[in-house]
């Protein structure tokens, strides 16, 4: 593979799509003229900097596990009641036992390289610019894990992401080094997804399959086994039926959604109900500023913090859950709760990216100011979670049935996983 269409492999999802090309601004360029020479500034400064060179030493008896955020964490933390594991993230986030600090590790690296990528960037029309930045921080991650296992690598890697920059370097690294790769879906999928390319991978079901096939040819191993950071069994599925009247309302928002329309959303919420009901809302793990801004606004709301409560003991704390485009929704309808997707982005157009609305999972709002509309026409009567088939393998299997259960047994009587314990 070529150097050049090697780095567009790594920044896939970043300079492909034709969502990272939209909405760029006159006023996105002229911050990039400005921003560009103040890189080059910074650059040219590092190199005159010393250096240190920390090496990685694997433990071939170890099973390894990338993490980009604390949703990984929770789709892969059943593996350490299994085997003997160690995870690899680009900090030292507190939801790690252990943790080894891949971003600080520098190397000194020519900078021809990676400016002729960030120029060709903004000539090539068929690719986008819009996230320079992320192309000038994660650049070199590749060489450095290639760097690593050039010493030594480790018996196999899993992955709970596949299309951010250091996730798809260490996979390349480990598809070149010949490391075996372990994929286990954390979050729905996408048409803009890079191709399915891990020895191994564990999804949900035949809506992820039938999207990656989109994406481009498969080379992974697949195994439809459902949702394994769902905390139930069939059998121990929240009940709903009863519920009689909505006291506890679940609002989860990411960085597509706009203050303006969370401030519709939240004002509409409390001016109808006043007091009589309780709101939590959870920011994205990576939204760090702008739940505390919406906190100081509405001071009634109750917080949920995502670095310490995962997704599934947010939804079983309320009786609805209410997103913008997110994969919660699915989640909280995979827990027995109806969810309703609103318009939090400012759109005129009927967003789906997941496809949600169209496969009838979801009740769709097209404004903040129609959720009461949406609230009320909620049937409390039915079942939502087996709406979900398409996208969750595991429903309709046994009551004893259990995801975590059968991912772990395919990995010791399929992939040899015994000797890890």
């Amino acid at each position: 593979m070529k150097k050049f269409e090697l780095k567009i492999d790594v920044f896939w999802v970043l300079i492909t799509s034709t969502r990272s090309a939209n909405k760029i601004r006159y006023r996105d360029f002229f911050r990039a003229l400005i921003k560009l020479p103040l890189l080059l500034i910074k650059d040219i400064l590092k190199i005159k900097a010393k250096r240190t060179e920390n090496d990685i030493h694997f433990k071939s008896n170890y099973l390894y596990v990338h993490l980009e955020s604390f949703n990984n964490y929770s789709a892969t933390q059943f593996l350490e009641e299994e085997y003997k594991v160690i995870y690899t993230t680009k900090g030292k986030p507190s939801y790690t036992r252990a943790s080894i600090n891949l971003e600080r590790i520098n190397y000194p690296h020519p900078l021809f390289d990676k400016w002729r990528f960030i120029v060709m960037l903004f000539i090539k029309r068929n690719y986008s610019w819009k996230y320079f930045e992320s192309v000038h921080k994660y650049y070199y991650s590749y060489d450095s894990f290639t760097r690593y296992f050039e010493k030594n690598k480790p018996s196999a890697y899993f992955f709970s992401n596949d299309h951010n920059p250091v996730s798809r370097s260490l996979l390349l690294a480990c598809r070149n080094h010949n490391v075996p790769t372990y994929f286990i879906q954390h979050g729905s999928t996408s048409e803009i997804f890079p191709p399915l390319k891990f020895s191994v991978a564990f999804l949900y079901g035949n809506y992820d399959y039938n999207t990656y096939k989109l994406c481009g040819y498969i080379t992974s191993t697949c195994h439809l086994v459902g949702m394994q950071n769902q905390i139930y069994t069939n059998k121990k599925n929240k009940e709903i039926n009863n519920i009689e009247e909505i006291k506890t309302i679940g609002v989860a928002f990411n960085t597509l959604d706009t203050i303006a329309s969370l401030n519709k959303l939240f004002t509409t919420i409390i001016e109808y109900f006043d007091r009589n009901i309780k709101v939590i809302v959870r920011p994205h793990p990576r939204d760090r500023v702008r739940w505390q801004y919406i906190m100081a606004q509405f001071p009634s709301l109750t917080f949920s913090d995502p670095l310490r409560e995962n997704p599934n003991q947010f939804i079983s704390r309320c009786d609805v859950i209410i997103s913008g485009v997110s994969g919660i929704l699915l989640e909280a309808v995979l827990q027995n709760t109806h969810a309703i997707q609103c318009n939090l982005y400012d759109s005129h157009d009927e967003y789906d990216y997941y496809e949600y609305i169209k496969n009838g999972i979801v009740s769709y709002c097209h404004s903040p100011r129609n959720i009461i509309s949406c609230l009320k026409a909620i049937n409390f009567r039915e079942d939502p979670r087996y709406k979900a088939k398409y996208y969750d393998a595991s429903l309709g299997k046994t009551d004893s049935y259990s995801v975590k259960e059968t991912i772990v047994n395919l990995l010791n009587e399929e992939y040899g996983f015994e000797r890890f314990k």
